[in-house]
C-alpha cells in the first residue's frame, strides 16, 4: 500500500505486543507444549532466524475483527467475512495498527452489503496483513 492509500476511515485499533500476549495466545499449542514454539520460546524463535518471538498472524486478524465489531456491532458476527493475506512476521514488542476504510456499499433487498479494505501495519508503517471485510447490515 502506498502511504496516501493508508488513510483509514474507521477508528484504528492499536496494540503493542508484549510477550504475555503472545504466550496467552499460543501457550496451549502443541509446539509450545514441546518447547519448540517461535511464538512462546525465544530460543526457538532465534533458532528459526528471528531476533525474538513472533506473533501469530491471527493476532492481526483479531485486531481487525475488534475494529469491525466496534463499527458494526452484532452484525459483524451475524453475516460477515474476513479475507486476509499475511505479508510479513510481527515480532514481540512491535506495535500493530489495524485500520480500514469503506470501499463499497450495495443495497441487496432489505440489507446493505458493505465491503471494507482492511489492513494491519507495524510501527514502521509496513503492511503485515491486508485484505477485505464484508458484512450484510441493516440500512441506516
Amino acid at each position: 500500500m502506498e502511504d496516501e492509500e493508508r488513510n483509514g476511515e474507521l477508528t484504528a485499533v492499536v496494540r503493542t505486543l508484549a510477550q504475555e500476549h503472545l504466550t496467552a495466545y499460543s501457550e496451549d499449542s502443541a509446539n509450545a507444549l514441546r518447547g519448540t514454539s517461535i511464538h512462546v520460546q525465544a530460543a526457538a524463535a532465534k533458532k528459526a532466524g528471528f531476533e525474538t518471538t513472533v506473533a501469530q498472524g491471527m493476532m492481526s486478524a483479531d485486531y481487525i475483527s475488534e475494529m469491525m465489531t466496534s463499527v458494526l456491532g452484532k452484525e459483524w458476527f451475524e453475516n460477515s467475512k474476513l479475507s486476509l493475506a499475511f505479508l510479513r512476521p510481527v515480532l514481540c514488542g512491535e506495535t500493530l495498527t489495524a485500520n480500514s476504510r469503506l470501499s463499497e456499499a450495495v443495497e441487496e433487498g432489505a440489507v446493505v452489503r458493505r465491503r471494507y479494505e482492511v489492513w494491519c501495519e507495524n510501527d514502521r508503517g509496513e503492511a503485515v496483513a491486508v485484505g477485505t471485510a464484508t458484512a450484510l447490515v441493516r440500512p441506516e
